[in-house]
């Protein structure tokens, strides 16, 4: 393994493919920012800075060393080098192993470059590290199914919706139930609840983004109270506001599975509207800035060697042409997949092909998502902390059992499709 870490690293050198990763990632950060437009806040100067230039040099990255990997093996076996590696007395697996840490090392060199230039020049002064805490709510299947219920029980039903099958339905009622909204009217209340063990927390915020019914902005009037603490809000409609709960004299009213209710009294004329699985959110402080950039370097890494590792199997059976064209089109797929399921309209009205289409989009997003749902970069840009949990995650899957998968065909692949070019 230790022989082929460094004849891959040599190769990385020699082809100037890493030198060429630092040329691009420094391009990117002494222009870019020049490039990007805010809202004048310096939370809004941070955002963008964030998504811009560390955003930016991730995806340069994640397809620089795909599309590298796609052709390390191929390139091998072309020049036949991949014959004399392949009847050493090491094992396959090993070998595979060391080029992708080498690609790995790489990707790691370039994130932590990037990470401390950012450390050292993102604007915007002190940068919270805050808990994302959302409402405590059933899934959206299940509300999805307790609706369905209720729809099958309504005898005006169209026959058409009866007959049709019920995953479709479910489906359809799910995505809907993500942007179901709450409705508030003037002098009216509303609750949601979240864990009870946040409400003894000092500087808690609570992230709301009202609407009205016709999405126009108007505007707002009306009292948070989680707790002990209260906030008030006198602002406009249409905005994401991020209101500091401050500790008064009430009493905390606790119900016995450990809830805390969040009440909005709406002291307004006009109704307003709110969707709390999407624009409602309790911040609570977490740890550093420092800290939260490396967890989500580190996060970014895992996907980047998932990317080094898919990379290395298709090209231990595939020519570079081939490799590279085929990790591009399913890298397409995977990042389309969600905005297709949760788009894609008249669920029940398609026809056959474009509902095979979508069934297949469904199943590449479940099997995808440990990968196409983490967005470290988009969640230090909205100062939301990274989660150990949800990095352990990510570290294990994309860095861990899915390269061991991939590496291990390679492997095999490579041994059985290798020897016959040896005479």
């Amino acid at each position: 393994m230790r022989t082929a870490f460094l004849l891959a690293w040599r190769t990385l050198l020699r082809g100037r493919f890493l030198p060429i990763l630092f040329a691009s990632a420094a391009l990117v950060a002494a222009f870019v920012p020049s490039l990007v437009r805010t809202d004048g806040s310096a939370a809004g100067a941070r955002e963008m800075y964030i998504r811009a230039v560390p955003g930016c040099i991730v995806v340069i990255l994640a397809m620089a060393v795909m599309c590298a990997a796609c052709g390390h093996v191929a390139r091998a076996r072309e020049e036949n080098r991949l014959a004399l590696a392949v009847v050493r007395p090491t094992a396959a697996f090993c070998e595979m192993l060391g080029i992708w840490l080498a690609y790995v090392v790489a990707s790691a060199l370039v994130l932590s470059a990037t990470a401390l230039f950012v450390y050292f020049n993102v604007p915007g002064g002190a940068i919270p590290c805050r808990h994302h805490i959302p409402p405590v709510m059933p899934s959206p299947m299940i509300a999805a199914r307790a609706e369905l219920a209720k729809y099958l029980a309504d005898p005006s039903l169209p026959e058409a919706i009866r007959k049709a099958p019920r995953s479709a339905v479910l489906n359809l009622l799910a995505s809907k139930e993500m942007d179901r909204f709450d409705t508030i009217p003037s002098k009216g209340s509303a609750e949601w609840m979240f864990p009870a063990k946040w409400a003894a927390s000092a500087n808690l915020f609570m992230r709301a983004r009202f609407a009205t019914q016709f999405d126009l902005r108007s505007s707002l009037c009306g009292e948070f109270s989680f707790g002990v603490s209260r906030a008030v809000i006198t602002n406009n409609t249409q905005s994401v506001l991020d209101v500091p709960l401050v500790a008064g004299s009430r009493d905390a009213s606790l119900n016995g599975s450990g809830l805390q209710a969040a009440v909005f009294r709406n002291t307004g004329k006009e109704t307003v509207m709110l969707r709390p699985r999407r624009d409602l959110f309790l911040l609570a402080p977490a740890d550093s800035f420092a800290a939260n950039l490396v967890r989500a370097m580190v996060q970014t890494l895992s996907g980047i060697a998932l990317a080094a590792a898919f990379g290395l199997f298709l090209s231990s059976a595939l020519s570079r042409p081939v490799s590279i064209f085929t990790a591009l089109v399913l890298a397409a797929v995977i990042f389309m997949a969600p905005s297709v399921i949760e788009q894609y309209p008249g669920e029940l009205d398609i026809a056959l092909a474009d509902r095979i289409g979508l069934m297949l989009s469904r199943a590449v997003y479940h099997l995808t998502s440990p990968l196409s749902d983490a967005s470290p970069i988009a969640d230090l840009a909205e100062d939301r902390c990274v989660e150990w949990a949800q990095l352990g995650k990510a570290i294990l899957i994309n860095a861990v059992v899915l390269p061991a998968f991939f590496l291990s065909v390679a492997a095999f692949v490579v041994r059985h499709k290798a020897l016959p070019d040896r005479s």
